[in-house]
């Protein structure tokens, strides 16, 4: 057990000590970094920076300028540079991450076989377009691009040739073509959830699917929108896909 001397002594040493401001601030600079020991690097750094603002703002109260002064500038400088550096390398390996996650889905897009069923389904649209064409007025095929309701009158009659398709050489590969619908359905809303939980990069995905994206919806907006009348949630994640892309 201590005597009363030592703890005298020991009492009078820490409160002559503590008169000064550099010492309160080490005080409390070593309470504050004891409370961030389960934070990551970054927070210690940030709190680094806390305490030099301390140190700084003792400083300048003071009518002389000391060498801590300088040191204490020259400190907060380094570790704003060190955050900022910090925050930017955090950022850019977020975003690395993710477009490789795109990429990856991309390579999936083309190796599984949703780039082919795309194409089948667009090489089948076009002839009927053309059959379409062939069997209207060229006043009533300029009208489509301002009568709402004949283009509409189009995309059921698309749909309609396509997922009731009796010619085996019009069909795309089994299971057919609403199988391939729903095959480049899924695709997309698996796609559009991955953007919007930040998991995909948007530039990337923006980039590569938007033109597709946005001509698929085109075509197939009636039949989109009449199964999600049956189907609540139906496609979901495909509108949220448009909604990021378009």
């Amino acid at each position: 057990m201590p005597s009363p001397r030592s703890q005298i002594r020991k009492t009078t040493l820490t409160k002559n000590a503590c008169e000064r401001p550099i010492c309160l601030n080490l005080i409390q600079f070593n309470a504050f970094l004891n409370g961030l020991q389960a934070i990551p690097v970054l927070s210690t750094r940030f709190s680094v920076l806390i305490w030099l603002l301390i140190v700084t703002e003792h400083s300048q109260q003071s009518p002389k300028r000391s060498w801590l002064d300088r040191v204490a500038k020259l400190g907060q400088l380094a570790a704003v540079g060190t955050l900022i550096f910090g925050v930017v390398q955090y950022t850019t390996k977020i975003e690395t991450d993710r477009a490789q996650t795109t990429i990856s889905l991309i390579q999936e897009w083309r190796a599984d076989g949703y780039q082919d069923a795309l194409a089948c389904l667009s090489d089948q649209t076009l002839d009927l377009q053309q059959k379409a064409r062939a069997n209207s007025s060229k006043e009533e095929w300029d009208k489509l691009n301002n009568d709402a309701g004949m283009a509409d009158n189009l995309r059921r009659y698309i749909t309609q040739s396509l997922f009731e398709a009796k010619d085996q050489t019009a069909v795309c590969p089994p299971p057919g073509n609403e199988a391939a619908f729903e095959d480049l359905i899924e695709y997309f809303s698996m796609l559009g959830l991955c953007v919007e939980s930040r998991m995909c990069s948007r530039k990337v995905t923006k980039i590569y699917f938007a033109e597709t994206v946005v001509n698929f919806r085109s075509v197939f907006k009636l039949e989109i929108e009449s199964r999600q009348d049956r189907l609540p949630g139906y496609a979901l994640g495909f509108e949220i896909l448009y909604d990021h892309i378009k």
